[in-house]
């Protein structure tokens, strides 16, 4: 029974990234995006980020910075194929490319990469490739190719250090049907409006992590930008989000997570900022205005005490006034005030 699952989810996952491939195609190549061309400046951007979130805990020995002197072996699939997926709204950025991080290091002139390891390495992941499921159904983590104490012992001989790469998952589950548009957020998703009255719809697109809608920038996860400490770079972010969602039609951004994290087992962790009401208030403020001051409504979320994910439309949260509004509350507020809706 087990393996007729497993083939009858394969089938569906295929037949369900066919249809959202061909109509991502299709809107390419429409004038949903008004025209709009990603700025190079974006790649800057991104870096950026990467460079000022990222926390070093420790640097035993002098590992960092890598440099022409040593070779590196890197182990894990993850160097390859990009486990990119966080789940939580927003899972699935159609980014119009991707750079692996074995790709990465080889561009650097600087870094001598253990080739013959990631020979193996290449050679294991062609003969062994992922399944990436299909929305709401993507793999928690990848097979991951056993390591003999013979290969690492040979790593060990031609290489000087070592970078080992993990990538896993965790969070919601949604669901899915193969009817036209059902694929989450391939198109904004009409609310509201009024024909009678000559009033539009709203226009939805979700976040954080970019423009969910045909080919658009794959910002890090909201957790690594908020690590920047850095609101400025959080209001750049918003603006090239912004442009893309009206490239793609949208006119509503429900991107502006600032849950405050009291788990990090919490499977949307890396959707908000952290665990501090003044950092998640900075941040969401900067993002928010991005998307007011360039013509998109900011909507904020999950308004409040949410921090689970399977249960939270029947978990009981509870606490009292104080707690609500020196903790819970605080950031929603510069949010609101600062001009989201």
């Amino acid at each position: 029974m087990n393996i007729i699952k497993k083939k009858a989810y394969k089938l569906v996952g295929k037949v369900v990234n066919a249809v959202t491939n061909a109509a991502t195609a299709q809107d390419m190549g429409s004038k949903k995006n008004n025209g709009y061309q990603p700025d190079e400046k974006i790649i800057s951007l991104c870096r950026q980020i990467g460079a000022e979130g990222i926390v070093m805990l420790k640097n035993n020995n002098d590992t960092l910075p890598l440099d022409k002197s040593r070779t590196v072996s890197v182990f894990g699939r993850v160097q390859r194929d990009f486990f990119y997926v966080g789940y939580g709204s927003g899972g699935d950025v159609n980014a119009p490319y991707k750079v692996s991080l074995i790709e990465g290091l080889r561009a650097n002139k600087n870094i001598n990469v253990n080739e013959n390891l990631a020979a193996v390495y290449e050679n294991w992941c062609k003969e062994n490739p992922v399944d990436d499921g299909f929305w709401g159904h993507w793999p928690m983590c990848y097979d991951e190719m056993p390591v003999s104490n013979a290969l690492a012992a040979e790593a060990a001989q031609e290489s000087d250090t070592a970078i080992v790469v993990i990538g896993r998952a965790a969070g919601e589950d949604r669901e899915n049907t193969l009817t036209k548009g059902r694929y989450y957020n391939g198109e904004a998703y009409p609310a509201g409006g009024c024909k009678r009255l000559g009033i539009p719809h709203v226009l939805f697109t979700d976040g954080p992590r970019g423009i969910v809608m045909g080919k658009c920038t794959c910002f890090p996860v909201s957790m690594l930008r908020g690590a920047a400490f850095d609101d400025e770079l959080e209001y750049e972010v918003g603006k090239v989000m912004a442009k893309e969602a009206a490239a793609h039609g949208a006119n509503l951004f429900a991107g502006v997570c600032i849950n405050l994290l009291r788990n990090p087992m919490w499977g949307r962790a890396q959707e908000t900022y952290g665990e501090d009401p003044y950092l998640l208030g900075r941040m969401g403020v900067a993002l928010t205005k991005a998307m007011q001051e360039n013509g998109i409504i900011a909507c904020p979320k999950h308004y409040a005490l949410n921090s689970i994910e399977d249960l939270r439309f029947s978990v009981d949260a509870k606490a009292d006034e104080r707690t609500l509004h020196e903790v819970y509350l605080p950031h929603f507020k510069k949010c609101i005030d600062a001009g989201a809706m």
